[in-house]
């Protein structure tokens, strides 16, 4: 007894869900701690089954998966934790109850302090300073909101995914906010309000839209004299409000606003200067890049005098200076000494950028500074004007910047004035300025954008044109409102159709005043002669995205420089970063540079993307050499690239970089093949077949396959045709398409004997008829006709081994292994498995590996070997894992369910099955396994 009587145990909910027992954790899976957080969630309660399912799954996992039963094999599972934990049943029990409908509980001994439940001590210590506050008893009340809220650790049942539990955790964070509402009207009435801003702050970002929070935080702000902050809590509170529910904030959020308004000390007024051109009527889309710019140049300087700079950039046409526009006229109430607008000419067509010395001598004389007293030297004018700024507070808005040399000598000093910049490079340069990239619209907002300019009638009823004009346009603004413009003019079916040509769209985006083409002019004519050269070889590519090497081999750079430059057209914004090293164009952008790319010399196209695509191919060898090390090479005719390889020392590092390159790969086979480049369009596809297997991307293998045959026989080059032929044919085994595959494997053999007759000790000739003759014994299997697949399969067995093709001979045996199970040979298949996973292993070839074990447990589970089966699965599942093939891994996992039953271990197999329906989805794999 006395060590129950010592013995701790806590529970919590309030954040990540847990158990501890003497202050150890004790190891509960995540379904485990859903359904017991249900129970805690009312201890001593009787939950009825039905409501732990509702709340632990949704509805497509309760429809697919056996919820019932799991959630009694989740309650012995977490008893079993309890148990094995010492957590005496006299602290804590978990009960079922024999009602009609089943019903469990979980008795906790509530009144020993040994037990603890987060949730229930919140909701004691909740009512207690409640109970003191009703009495007008401050100081109870006060410590002991703080001490309810000290129990929180995180946001509510954190680490179990946002669906589940959805109600529970509403209800707790709603009392949580409640708690602390409570706390922070407690010290403002005792004057504490910077103890009311601590309470607040974080829980208003998380809670935009709880308006009590934002009427007492706005009340808290503007006590400690941070009223600029509090409009901009006011501000963005109303904007979720209006975005997310379509409602004007209620009483107490107005009257708080009211209160900080009425305590501002109007300014002495003086002339107010705006020269700010018209707002744009047909403004769309951008309301949170306004909201989040307004509510910048409306808070206060991070260091006091510091001057707050927004700068805005983005590529030619995206809507720079409208939203700048906008934002300027919604601030300019804000601003009692007016706001001042200029267009510094960086990309102007027909017009030189301004000097900063220009610049300034046009904002003095617009401030009243006469001419005659403006100083001719720039450092001069620069301090004339800092001096005119300190005692005003304008808003500055600098359009069309070209540099960050042309803006700094025309920033405020001190003082209360904001500055807003656009310009389409990225002035990184301006450390204190906060910079903001503005992106192409969302498909809703193209759409509305169009409409209001095109008109509503003109296009009614044609929606699927809309959307299809506005993805032509590549969702740029400018190019949006030139289609819209002409669309009140030319039938819209009409202008779709002329877009739809690549090479003819940047012609059709002009109205004669403005042209897509000639804004991206201005800044590609902008760049100095080898970045304007680099971003010509750039539209030779023929992928999406690009990284360093590979657009360092297409232009005759080393990495580092292809580096730098990429890093350039980025801050021009005339390329796109994604992450990762990893670039590219907006698609009008990729069109433009397109045309420049095919106005160089053809030898000079021809000569990069040879240099290129032979980079690609070396690197999809060095994959190839990890995915299969002891397979016969693909000959290789492109010498090794100058630029350096990736670097890759095991399957998973090859996995990572197909998965990335896929894309580009793919598009490269295609465009080597266009290039005249014929050994590489098929040597490609050769080295790409591991990983295409393996991913099963067996549509992207048919069409790079395709065109790695036509390539071959252009060359005549009989070993790239047969090359070419077979892993066709394995595509087709895998796609069912079993006579095609054999049509096309009587050609490869045909081919090969004939060759082999000529070049008997030929290995890559060799290993290849191997290949074509076990893949024959595959179709003829699908055909099932296993009996005439054992005679491919052993006359390809006897063509490995005679050649000593170790790869190829344990793929042979894997294969006669399946041959024999569609006979119910067991015994002869677990046999050939057991020869082939002892070759893979010799080889290191994980991957084939992995798939023979799977198969052998099969084997063994036909022969009802049950323990072995699973053992066999075991060493497979941990080796589909290592390598990344999530495919296999669910075959394995689905294959495991029936060893599992057959050992009374029917909850662990519907786990299993969970979990390989869900790679399927992810896969979007249909096939059975």
């Amino acid at each position: 007894m006395s060590a129950v009587r010592h013995q701790r145990v806590t529970f919590g909910l309030l954040g990540e869900v847990e158990v501890r027992c003497d202050g150890q954790l004790l190891d509960l899976g995540a379904k485990q701690r859903a359904v017991l957080a249900v129970l805690l969630a009312e201890p001593n309660t009787v939950v009825l089954r039905h409501a732990i399912v509702d709340a632990v799954w949704d509805a497509e996992d309760r429809d697919r998966l056996n919820v019932q039963k799991l959630v009694t094999d989740y309650l012995s599972r977490i008893r079993a934790s309890l148990r094995t934990a010492g957590i005496s049943e006299q602290l804590v029990r978990l009960t079922a109850t024999r009602t009609e409908e089943p019903g469990y509980r979980i008795e906790i001994a509530m009144d020993p302090p040994e037990v603890t439940i987060d949730w229930q001590e919140f909701r004691r210590l909740c009512d207690r300073a409640k109970a003191a506050h009703d009495a007008n008893d401050l100081d109870d009340a006060e410590r002991l909101y703080e001490q309810a809220l000290a129990q929180w650790r995180g946001p509510a049942l954190a680490g179990l995914g946002a669906s589940p539990l959805q109600a529970i955790r509403a209800k707790m964070t709603i009392q949580r906010l409640n708690a602390a509402e409570q706390l922070a009207a407690i010290h403002l009435d005792r004057e504490q309000p910077t103890r009311a801003v601590a309470v607040l702050e974080h829980l208003a970002a998380e809670h935009p839209g709880r308006e009590r929070i934002a009427a007492l935080l706005i009340r808290a702000l503007d006590r400690v004299g941070r009223r600029d902050e509090a409009s901009v809590a006011y501000l963005n509170t109303r904007t979720h409000l209006d975005a997310e529910y379509g409602v004007e904030p209620g009483g107490e959020l107005e009257q708080a606003h009211r209160e900080v308004l009425r305590g501002r000390q109007p300014e002495p007024k003086t002339a107010v200067l705006n020269n700010l051109p018209p707002d744009t009527p047909h403004f769309v889309g951008r309301g949170s890049y306004a909201d989040g710019l307004r509510a910048q140049l409306l808070q206060p300087e991070t260091t006091p005098g510091a001057v707050v700079i927004c700068a805005v950039d983005g590529m030619a046409g995206i809507g720079k200076t409208a939203l700048a526009v906008h934002v300027a006229h919604k601030l300019a109430p804000q601003f009692s000494d007016g706001c001042l607008f200029l267009d510094l000419r960086g990309y102007t067509a027909g017009a030189t950028p301004m000097t900063p010395e220009q610049a300034l001598d046009v904002l003095l004389r617009r401030i009243g500074i006469p001419g005659s007293q403006i100083p001719g030297d720039l450092d001069e004018r620069a301090s004339l004007w800092r001096a005119e700024l300190a005692s005003r507070r304008i808003l500055l808005t600098l359009d069309n910047a070209a540099s960050s040399g042309q803006v700094e000598p025309l920033l405020p000093g001190t003082g209360g004035s904001r500055v807003l910049i656009t310009s389409r490079n990225s002035l990184t340069s301006l450390d204190d300025a906060r910079h903001v990239s503005l992106d192409i619209l969302g498909l809703a907002d193209a759409r509305t954008l169009f409409h209001r300019i095109a008109g509503a009638q003109r296009v009614a009823g044609m929606s699927d044109s809309v959307g299809n004009v506005v993805r032509l346009c590549g969702y740029l603004p400018l190019a949006i409102r030139i289609i819209a413009a002409r669309c009140r003019s030319y039938p819209l079916t009409e202008l779709e159709k002329a877009l739809a040509a690549e090479y003819e769209r940047l012609a059709e985006i002009d109205d004669g005043d403005r042209s897509v083409a000639a804004a991206f002019a201005i800044s590609f004519d902008g760049l100095p002669a080898q970045q304007q050269r680099f971003f010509r070889m750039l539209g030779l590519h023929p992928g999406q995205e690009i990284g360093s090497p590979a657009a360092a081999s297409l232009a005759g750079l080393d990495t580092a420089a292809a580096g730098r430059l990429l890093q350039l057209l980025r801050n021009a914004n005339l390329l796109e970063y994604n992450g990762d090293g990893r670039y590219r164009f907006h698609d009008l952008m990729r069109s433009y540079a397109k045309g420049l790319a095919a106005q160089q010399p053809r030898s000079d196209q021809r000569a990069a993307l040879r240099r290129e695509a032979a980079w690609y191919l070396h690197a999809a060898a060095l994959t190839d050499r990890l995915f299969a090390p002891y397979r016969e090479r693909v000959p290789l005719a492109a010498p090794t690239p100058r630029v350096a390889l990736p670097e890759m020392s095991s399957t998973d590092d090859a996995l990572k970089w197909c998965d990335v390159e896929r894309a580009n790969v793919l598009a490269v086979v295609g465009a080597a093949h266009a290039n005249g480049d014929h050994d590489i369009a098929w040597q490609l596809p050769a080295l790409l077949g591991e990983y295409l297997y393996s991913r099963r991307h067996l549509t992207h293998w048919l069409s790079t396959h395709e065109i790695g045959l036509a390539g071959a026989r252009e060359l005549g080059d009989k070993t790239g045709e047969s090359w070419m032929l077979t892993n066709l044919a394995i595509a087709y085994v895998e796609l069912e398409r079993f006579q095609d595959a054999l049509q096309t494997l009587e050609t490869a053999v045909g081919t090969l004997r004939a060759y082999l007759d000529a070049h008997p000790s030929d290995p890559v000739a060799s290993h290849l008829l191997g290949v074509a003759l076990t893949v024959s014994g595959n179709a003829l299997e699908g055909q099932g006709m296993p009996l005439p697949a054992i005679q491919f399969h052993e006359e390809a067995l006897t063509v490995n081994e005679t050649m000593g093709h170790a790869w190829s001979t344990a793929w042979v045996l894997s294969n006669l292994a399946r041959a024999n199970l569609r006979l119910e040979r067991p015994d002869q298949a677990i046999a050939y498995l057991r020869r082939a996973v002892e070759g893979h292993k010799q080889l290191n070839n994980e991957w084939r590996m992995g798939t023979d074990l799977t198969d052998l447990g099969h084997a063994l589970e036909c022969a009802a070997r049950h323990q072995e089966a699973l053992e066999s699965y075991g060493d497979a599942l941990r080796i589909h894992r290592r390598v990344g093939g999530r495919w296999q891994e669910a075959r394995t996992l689905l294959l495991m369910g029936e060893p599992l039953r057959a050992l009374g271990r029917s909850g662990e197999a519907d786990e299993h099955a969970e979990l390989a329906n869900h790679i399927l989805r992810q896969l979007d794999d249909r096939r059975p396994v």
